[in-house]
Order: C-alpha cells, then sequence, then structure tokens
C-alpha cells in the first residue's frame, strides 16, 4: 500500500512541481475538456444525477484544472433548487473557477419517477451552454417508454376475418424521445413533456397492473393504434401548442423507437426542427 506523504512535505514538492495544465501545447488549437458521469445526489428529485462538465480552452493553455470543475459542481448540487437553476449555477461557477475558458458546458443526467399505481420511471437531461460575455443557450430532453400498437396489422386482421372493426393486432413497447433548445433560459417543464410523449403513444407501459388492469390497457391501445410515424407527429404537434410563446429559433427534437415484436428490426421516425419550420408546414 503506497503511503501518503506528509502534508508539509505534500505542498513543498506541489510547490516545485511544474503546473503542467497551464503549459501552452504544442499544437494551438482550441479544444473542449472536462469530466464526464460525475455522481452526485439531486436533493430536488431525491435522486441521484451524473454530470459532465467541460470548458473551452484558449489555444495557448495545455489543459483544465479538473478538481475545480469538480468542486464547482459538488458545490451547486447542494442547493435545492429545480434541475434547471442547478445546471446554469454549474455553468456560471465553473467560468468563476476557470478565469481562462471562454465557454463552459454542463449536462445533467437522472431519472425521474412518476407516481401511478406503481412508479414510472423517465429519463431526464438538462443543459447549458454559457459564454464568457453572458450569452446562454439551455436544453432539456425527455425519455419515455409507452406501447405502440400497429394499425396496419390490425386492418388486414379485420379484413381478413370480414369484420367491422380490427379487434387485434401485434403491439409493443416503444420509446418516445422529446428535445427542446432556447437561447436563453426559459425552459418547459420536463413533467410536462413527459407527459406529452407518454400521451402521443397507443397507450402507456405500468409496472404495476392487475388483470383487469392489463385488459383495459391492451383494449385502449388497440382502439388507439399508431404507427412510429403518427407518435413522432403528434409529439411534434403537441409541443407546438406548449412552445406557442417561444422564439421562432427554438429547437425541436424528437425520436421515436418501436421494439418491434413481429420483425427482427426496430422501427424509428424522427424529425429535429425549430418552431419556425414546423410552424410554417402547419401553415400557422
Amino acid at each position: 500500500m503506497v503511503q501518503q506523504p506528509p502534508m508539509s512535505q505534500a505542498e513543498s514538492f506541489v510547490k516545485e512541481a511544474k503546473d503542467v495544465h497551464s503549459e501552452r501545447p504544442e499544437y494551438s488549437f482550441e479544444v473542449a475538456a472536462g469530466f464526464t458521469g460525475l455522481t452526485a445526489p439531486l436533493k430536488w428529485e431525491e435522486t441521484i444525477a451524473h454530470l459532465d462538465v467541460y470548458v473551452r480552452l484558449p489555444r495557448w493553455r495545455r489543459g483544465a484544472d479538473l478538481s475545480r470543475l469538480v468542486e464547482a459542481a459538488y458545490e451547486c448540487m447542494k442547493a435545492d433548487k429545480p434541475p434547471s437553476e442547478i445546471v446554469f449555477r454549474i455553468a456560471e461557477e465553473v467560468l468563476l473557477r476557470a478565469s481562462y475558458a471562454s465557454e463552459a458546458e454542463v449536462r445533467l443526467k437522472f431519472t425521474a419517477l412518476k407516481q401511478a399505481r406503481g412508479y414510472e420511471p423517465y429519463e431526464v437531461m438538462l443543459s447549458a451552454s454559457l459564454k464568457r460575455g453572458g450569452e446562454v443557450e439551455m436544453g432539456i430532453r425527455v425519455e419515455v417508454e409507452g406501447m405502440s400498437a400497429c394499425p396496419c396489422t390490425r386492418e388486414l386482421l379485420r379484413a381478413y376475418f370480414k369484420r367491422q372493426r380490427g379487434l387485434a393486432t401485434h403491439t409493443q413497447r416503444c420509446t418516445g424521445c422529446l428535445g427542446v433548445r432556447v437561447r436563453g433560459r426559459m425552459l418547459p417543464s420536463y413533467r410536462v413533456l413527459a407527459e406529452i410523449v407518454e400521451e402521443s403513444m397507443s397507450s402507456p407501459t405500468r409496472a404495476l397492473l392487475k388483470r383487469e388492469d392489463e385488459a383495459l390497457l391492451v383494449a385502449s391501445s388497440l382502439e388507439n393504434a399508431k404507427l412510429a410515424e403518427d407518435i413522432a407527429r403528434e409529439i411534434l404537434s403537441r409541443v407546438l401548442a406548449l412552445l406557442s410563446e417561444y422564439p421562432e429559433d427554438t429547437k425541436v427534437q424528437v425520436e421515436v423507437e418501436c421494439l418491434e415484436s413481429v420483425h427482427k428490426q426496430d422501427i424509428v421516425a424522427f424529425r429535429e426542427a425549430t418552431l419556425s419550420e414546423l410552424r410554417s408546414e402547419l401553415g400557422v
């Protein structure tokens, strides 16, 4: 086992050693550097969060002071504040401690819980990019699981059995992601975004279901059969209504993946656009 040197001895050799990070690099390019995967408690949600923090290094500096970035993150995570406030404060604190950096970027990821009969988890990521001049861009992204029921197979089975209505189809678990990126600090609620994704699917999935609940859930999905493309478009429509007061250059990203039960491959539908582009396509 390596013995730790006495504090006085440690201070002595640290003073004698060169500060490698502040040296001039061999190649004078600007790069971003920092850490990924730092774990810390998030008091607001009573859960554990994972942090990625980066700074933009100038051409003349070899490396980032990583311990200062970690200290900044830990200090800000002590506050019982909303995650959107925490992620911005970390970016501010990082720029205070890393005076050489022109920009700080912070990402905070955690699992949130929605309580139904059981606990329904969904993933949340918030981000902040803060420039030294004060310009800030923030983002939020949720990832929610639900269920999709295939309307194509439902129609084929209706025709095959010569029925008035389709009573059967294949269903599968479906993952929907919705992201919003804005200039400034006005972010929508991640709980509202998660509701939009879940309500756009054929039906939700639930951790705890009694037999009658399971039957009603499957029946609901059959009545509300949707393609991955349908789900993606409904998410876009709902988020467009939610962000009616947001600037035209606000960016929206939607991705839906259906983990197919009758195919070897999975099905995806996705779109990334500004609110201006989406509004023009609907003629609003």
